[in-house]
């Protein structure tokens, strides 16, 4: 009896050394994605401190490699989903990218663009958030929608091109900073709050087609507008181009850019299913979608194609071990493993 006790007891003993590691490490995975994002925010400040213009351009940096990171995972996810939402944001942050390139470029005490300055810069800056508040309100109404991939490069390609003629060459856009009148003008701030209008009331549409969207997508989505609409307010009040309101507003658009990164990028490569398929499973879809006869594989449940689980095509490697996988409508490509189904 006493070497069972005995044995018991080390038994217990044992348990929560055995457990220990493993909640550590489980715990430390949870908050690694927070931990790098706070570090990085605090690094960002430190540059800010010792050279501003290092901030602005790490900052800006950091926002374009994430518009390019969401174009990409739009434009390749795009045969997967029967409407066009996350391609038309996805082609929209691909040129937003781009003017917040030529904004830092642009931006003073860069010294690449002759003549250019902070009325430049802040030109720049306005015509990319009205670009980017603009396509956050139409890309709802996409949901049931779908137009050709190359419209939406002729649409956003024009009114890029447009931007840069009105700005550097025409010289037409209405001006945003002028040092001798006082700093910003009436345009720039008046646009600020039309920004925030738009992008308060892109986040209503959202909240209204809020059961269209993966819960956590909607969420990611909704904080990454509430931080912008808190950027636009904070570049209504700055007195020069390294002004601590101009930081706060940068600073808000690292943190709005870092949730669309966690909606977008993370969530389309870790769980792209939730991402994809929350949409497709509620958009209507074509008769000859759901023919059985152009699809003998695909077995819909309804006339609509309401439910992922009716999508049962699995890939070779899946098939013995998981007859429910996944496969896509068009590419057969099955989300189990993200292989080619046989």
């Amino acid at each position: 009896m006493s070497t069972t006790a005995n044995n018991r007891a080390r038994t217990a003993q044992a348990l929560p050394v055995a457990r220990w590691p493993w909640a550590r490490t489980v715990g430390l995975k949870k908050f690694m994605p927070t931990l790098v994002a706070l570090l990085t925010l605090a690094v960002l400040y430190a540059s800010s401190l010792h050279n501003y213009l290092l901030f602005h351009s790490l900052a800006e940096v950091f926002s374009i490699v994430i518009a390019i990171g969401i174009f990409m995972v739009a434009w390749n996810t795009r045969r997967y989903t029967n409407n066009h939402y996350l391609l038309l944001i996805g082609v929209a942050y691909l040129f937003i990218g781009a003017l917040d390139f030529v904004h830092m470029l642009a931006y003073e005490g860069m010294n690449v663009f002759i003549g250019s300055g902070v009325n430049t810069a802040a030109e720049l800056w306005i015509a990319a958030r009205y670009l980017e508040a603009l396509t956050f309100l139409v890309a709802p109404f996409m949901l049931d929608r779908q137009i050709r991939s190359w419209l939406y490069f002729l649409i956003y390609g024009t009114l890029f091109t447009a931007i840069l003629l009105a700005i550097f060459y025409w010289r037409i856009f209405p001006a945003c900073y002028l040092p001798d009148a006082g700093g910003l003008t009436p345009f720039k701030i008046i646009s600020e709050y039309v920004i925030c209008l738009l992008l308060l009331a892109s986040g209503g549409l959202v909240i209204h087609l809020r059961k269209r969207f993966d819960p956590e997508f909607a969420a990611l989505l909704l904080l990454s507008i509430f931080a912008t609409v808190l950027a636009e307010l904070a570049f209504t009040a700055y007195a020069s181009a390294f002004a601590f309101t101009n930081f706060m507003g940068h600073f808000l658009k690292i943190i709005s850019f870092y949730f669309l990164y966690k909606a977008v990028i993370e969530t389309g490569l870790a769980k792209p299913y939730n991402l994809l398929f929350k949409i497709c499973r509620w958009s209507s879809m074509s008769p000859s979608v759901c023919n059985r006869s152009a699809w003998p594989w695909f077995k819909p449940t309804t006339s609509r194609c309401s439910t992922i689980a009716s999508w049962t095509r699995p890939c070779r490697s899946c098939r013995p071990t998981s007859p429910a996988s996944i496969s896509c409508l068009r590419k057969n490509a099955c989300f189990n493993c993200w292989d080619i189904a046989g």
